[in-house]
Formats: structure tokens, sequence, C-alpha cells
């Protein structure tokens, strides 16, 4: 396949919604390099995970619930019982489920994948991971899938650190 206009990479991945197609493709392309501190060293990347425990769990419903324009306890009560129930949250599937509850919840991936990110690592910088400039259309478009490289980086992250497994976690958000 040849790369066309709207991805830089000859990868055919796809999240569901074409506004992801270059993370998407720009993680194809990351998962191809064997050893992550290579890709770290390669592109700046300051990256050191938390243990993979049910901890980074709590931490997410905690900060989840915080991030709820709501002050009725019995709602944030209800709404925390209800994460903490469904979805599961053994170590091997935390983050996965974090991302679950922010699809489930109409987050988009430009917000969810950053936000896990910060649970999952006690310090992530990818500050020097250039914005994707290659976004053709509407300027909302434009803004958004800006920063599909970061979006990228952030779920290969993710996945070579071992708190994702394969990519369903980033399929199907919201746009």
């Amino acid at each position: 396949m040849m790369a066309d206009e709207t991805n830089e990479f000859d990868f055919d991945e796809s999240w569901g919604s074409c506004q992801y197609d270059s993370a998407a493709n720009m993680y194809a392309m990351l998962m191809t390099f064997e050893d992550v501190k290579e890709v770290m060293k390669r592109f700046d990347i300051v990256a050191k995970p938390r243990d993979v425990n049910d901890f980074i769990f709590t931490r997410f419903l905690y900060e989840f619930l915080d991030d709820i324009d709501d002050n009725d306890l019995e709602f944030l009560t209800g709404l925390y019982d209800a994460i903490n129930d469904n979805y599961p949250r053994k170590p091997k599937y935390a983050a996965t489920s974090m991302f679950a509850v922010c699809r489930d919840a109409a987050w988009d991936l430009w917000s969810a994948a950053p936000f896990i990110a910060k649970i999952c690592f006690a310090e992530i910088d990818i500050s020097k991971i250039p914005l994707n400039e290659n976004v053709k259309g509407p300027t909302l478009n434009r803004l958004c899938q800006s920063e599909n490289n970061n979006v990228a980086v952030f779920c290969y992250l993710l996945t070579k650190f071992g708190f994702v497994e394969g990519t369903e976690p980033f399929i199907d958000f919201s746009t």
C-alpha cells in the first residue's frame, strides 16, 4: 500500500474513526521497533512506569471522578461503585478497563490516552514529539488530529510497558 495524503506511514491500521488513522499508523510504525528504549532515546522520551497493580485503577477512579463536573456525592458514589463493579481490575486488565471506562463515558482518545498514561507512569515526558501537521480539512479536525502523534506514543508506551495488550483498548473512541 502506498502512503496517501492523509497517512504518513505505509500501514493500514484502523482504530475505528478515520480521525485516528494517523495515530494508528504511527503506533504500527513504532511497534516495528524491537526495543522500546531505542525508541525512547531516538525521540527523547522519558517514561518511568508505576508497578502494574490494582492501585493504579483506584488512582484512575479518583482522578476520573474528580474530572466529572458534578458535586452530587450520591451520583459520584454510585458511579464509583458501578465502575468498580463492572470493569476488571486485575493488574493485567487495569489500563484496558481504564480505556473502556473512558470510551463508555464518550471520551475521545485524544483525552483518554494522556490521562491514562499519566496515571500508569510515575514520570512521562513526550514533549519533543512533533505535532502531526499532515492533516487536511476543517480547522477543528486539524487541531484534534495534530495530537495523533502524541496519542500514538502514549498508546505505544502503555503497550510496550505491559499496561495493555494489543490495540483493542484504543478502538472505537468518540471523536
